[in-house]
């Protein structure tokens, strides 16, 4: 039977991973629906950065259904969760390149390309090396496992998400100050968003939150909320 934890665990991951789709989804219809690539790449940062729960969420679905964790021998529910770090740091860049530097777009994004296939052959070859955590009590609580940055995997994320705080975290910071109007406000949305992203990110992978883990979901959430915010077009 699941614990408390277990509950808030599950049930926020739940809630990531379906308002990341949900919001994603919207972007990707509205990008088709208006020609807009942007936009529908944009749709796709939504989804990954919610899919980053999903091994969470199939987990505590698991337990639901047979009242014992998913088998996580071969390192599942960490593929599950992380397999999805390198298409959001990619569309991420996409995205952000855009904005601020469209001339050198594909520069970046193919940097961040490379890095993104060379972190995900290393997950899935490596991956219960890439990830350590304590065992959870069968059937109570979920899996809660770190990236190791030692690890292949881990110092491929490390500097793709070094690189991209700085690049996008501050791009946009700078942005909102020297805009006005509208886009100023659309650009203070997005700065807030990821470092809500990031923040709240950080102390997900690196820190046990415990009971606060709903408190860092819902944060997680709201950072969506904020890129949601602006991304969206005036006209919808």
């Amino acid at each position: 039977m699941l614990s408390l934890l277990g509950w808030l665990d599950g049930l926020s991951a739940l809630i990531t991973v379906v308002s990341g789709c949900i919001f994603g989804a919207f972007f990707i219809y509205k990008g088709r629906q208006l020609k807009a690539t942007l936009l529908s790449v944009a749709g796709c940062v939504l989804i990954s950065a919610g899919l980053m729960f999903l091994g969470y969420m199939v987990d505590f679905i698991t337990i639901l259904i047979t009242s014992h964790n998913l088998d996580n021998s071969n390192g599942l529910v960490d593929i599950l969760n992380f397999m999805w770090l390198a298409p959001l740091l990619i569309f991420t860049m996409y995205v952000s390149s855009e904005l601020l530097a469209p001339e050198k777009k594909w520069i970046f994004f193919g940097v961040f390309f490379a890095v993104g296939v060379i972190y995900e052959i290393t997950l899935f070859m490596f991956p219960t090396v890439s990830f350590y955590g304590v065992p959870p009590i069968d059937g109570e609580e979920l899996y809660d496992n770190y990236i190791d940055l030692l690890s292949p995997a881990g110092f491929c994320f490390l500097i793709a998400l070094v690189c991209s705080v700085i690049f996008t975290g501050f791009g946009f910071v700078r942005k909102s100050i020297v805009s006005s109007g509208v886009i100023r406000k659309k650009f203070l949305y997005l700065s807030i968003g990821v470092w809500f992203w990031c923040g709240f990110g950080f102390v997900e992978i690196f820190l046990d939150a415990g009971y606060f883990v709903f408190l860092v979901r819902i944060g997680m959430v709201t950072a969506l909320l904020f890129l949601y915010r602006g991304l969206k077009p005036v006209t919808f």
